[in-house]
């Protein structure tokens, strides 16, 4: 899918959305379990996605979606899975949705729908004594990079290290984890020299780790729209999810709830560049 194309849909989206069609009722919504809303969620990426001391749920994602399963008369009910099996389960629609900082691409949207709904970007993450850290994707040529498996920026960061080995410098070698907390110890083990990681989930690690790693990256990378993903077998259950999405807009909840973690809202010029 084209550029155009992906724009497309994104606008067909938002336009159904602004509607504020009636509700659809529970019983003719598609569901995986009745009176729920299956959400496949990995659970390891504050502030999207984590588990509190409780095991209950907890940030943007799982607040987000409990609001929109309340406004269709449901129970939420999350299902803590890696991020490379999540679009796998809507398809399979082992989920009805999958919410988990998930970057919409024209790959994706071939084999999912989405409904957008958080702009985003990636950050480097170095540690706090490297000689020479890296302020531009382009200044990784030569370094181990410790990125999430099934990334959406995968491929431009291969074509990146392709690009630096065609102007005579060393390739990227990049690392995958199955979780950002892997990934993250790779960096302070010393096991990878960088860590390419969503700008306000990078925040919250120089946080947690108290000064350890440090943001090196001097503007946001590889810039994204996030989505709700829905299989394409279910259009009601997609209509439903944006109206109810356009009534936390209308009633100023969904504002003050980016507004608390610190995110932005999606637009639809804010598109991935095309593959």
């Amino acid at each position: 899918m084209t550029l155009n194309g992906l724009r497309a849909v994104l606008c067909r989206t938002l336009s159904v959305a602004l509607l504020g069609l009636p509700a659809v009722a529970q019983a003719e919504l598609p569901l995986t379990t009745p009176g729920k809303l299956t959400i496949g969620s990995d659970l390891t990426y504050p502030p999207y996605d984590w588990v509190d001391q409780h095991h209950q749920p907890q940030g943007i994602d799982p607040e987000l979606m409990t609001l929109i399963a309340r406004e269709l008369n449901l129970e939420a009910d999350f299902h803590d899975t890696r991020f490379v099996s999540l679009l796998p389960g809507v398809r399979r629609q082992r989920f009805d949705v999958a919410a988990s900082v998930i970057t919409i691409t024209p790959e994706r949207l071939q084999t999912v729908d989405f409904i957008p709904y958080l702009k985003s970007g990636e950050a480097l993450l170095v540690r706090h004594d490297m000689a020479t850290p890296p302020t531009k994707a382009d200044a990784l040529c030569g370094h181990s990079v410790a990125v999430l498996e099934s990334a959406a920026w995968i491929p431009q960061l291969e074509a990146l290290s392709d690009q630096c080995v065609q102007q005579g410098q060393k390739a990227i070698q990049i690392r995958t984890f199955d979780t950002n907390p892997h990934a993250t110890h790779a960096l302070t083990s010393r096991n990878v020299d960088v860590q390419l990681i969503d700008s306000v989930m990078a925040e919250r690690v120089v946080e947690q780790l108290k000064g350890a790693v440090v943001i090196s990256s001097d503007r946001l990378l590889y810039t994204e729209v996030l989505g709700i993903a829905v299989s394409k077998e279910r259009p009601a259950l997609k209509s439903a999810i944006e109206r109810a999405l356009i009534q936390l807009k209308n009633s100023g909840e969904y504002q003050r709830l980016l507004q608390r973690y610190g995110v932005e809202a999606a637009q639809t010029g804010d598109l991935p560049e095309a593959q």
